[in-house]
């Protein structure tokens, strides 16, 4: 099903990325510290993009982390973005994330995955080169100046 000129696997694919979720969180920078607010140039889509996010660690310190990093993100710009946070239980999401590809319908983000399942997911098209995928973007010029350069150099 195409999204915004993107298939929800190429999403995926860029999903496995989780590192993704980490720069949101950088981005908004730690306790104490301002954080940037969005740009008020950048033009919003007609409706919020929508992302499905599927939570494999639940109540955990990380789970809530990465929650509360989404949900900041979502908060500093409902204009461009509707998250939906889906619980999964980590023993099940390989088998589910592979049933949703097969079928068309993979979550557009999902957390957790040890590198033995990204590689498995690599093996039958679920994983796309994350940097490849950012340069391709036409906002991705404009956004990554908002990062921290490590996590741009996916140090």
């Amino acid at each position: 099903m195409a999204r915004n000129g993107m298939l929800r696997k190429d999403v995926l694919r860029a999903a496995l990325a989780l590192p993704l979720v980490g720069a949101a969180a950088a981005a908004c920078g730690l306790p104490g510290q301002s954080s940037p607010q969005p740009e008020t140039a950048r033009t919003a889509p007609a409706v919020p993009v929508p992302l499905e996010f599927w939570n494999t660690r639940g109540t955990s310190r990380l789970g809530l982390g990465l929650k509360a990093a989404l949900d900041d993100f979502q908060a500093r710009n409902p204009e461009h973005i509707a998250i939906t946070e889906v619980a999964v239980a980590a023993g099940q999401a390989q088998e589910k994330v592979k049933g949703a590809l097969a079928a068309g319908t993979p979550p557009n983000l999902l957390g957790d995955q040890t590198q033995a399942e990204a590689a498995a997911l690599l093996v039958i098209g679920g994983v796309v080169e994350l940097n490849q995928a950012l340069r391709a973007s036409k906002d991705w010029s404009k956004i990554k100046g908002d990062l921290l350069p490590n996590i741009v150099d996916g140090s």
